[in-house]
């Protein structure tokens, strides 16, 4: 039980780097509105248009999604250094929120047991 939560994490990074690695990606409308809203804040951050990349951000209308999503993947991409939207490291940002979400329910988990079923409880939540 001590190693059970450690060890699904690790699962869970594993065998989802893997899908995101191996995955044959089809673009349809929904995914090149993701990568075409990631693209305009690449684009803003790549000219130094740091403002309006906040602006596009916090106020402009990106659509049927929050400006700050894209925001962060666009902010990611360029973070790596631009390129092939479709690699590891750019898609793999949104594992990353995953991973809050799964810290936040460690943290309060952790309030009211132990500190592996914190963990267990969290890794658990992240699948």
């Amino acid at each position: 039980m001590k190693y059970l939560g450690k060890l699904l994490v690790l699962l869970f990074l594993v065998t989802n780097g893997a899908w995101i690695a191996w995955d044959n990606l089809v673009r349809d409308g929904d995914e090149e509105g993701h990568v075409g809203g990631a693209e305009l804040f690449l684009f803003d951050l790549n000219q130094g248009e740091y403002a309006g990349a906040l602006n596009r951000a916090f106020v402009a209308d990106m659509g049927d999604y929050p400006s700050l999503y894209p925001a962060i993947v666009g902010t990611w991409w360029w973070v790596q250094g631009g390129g092939d939207p479709g690699r590891l490291l750019v898609r793999g940002v949104n594992l990353g929120f995953l991973m809050i979400a799964g810290w936040g329910v460690y943290l309060v988990a952790s309030r009211s047991c132990t500190r592996d079923l914190a963990l267990l409880a969290a890794a658990l939540s992240m699948f």
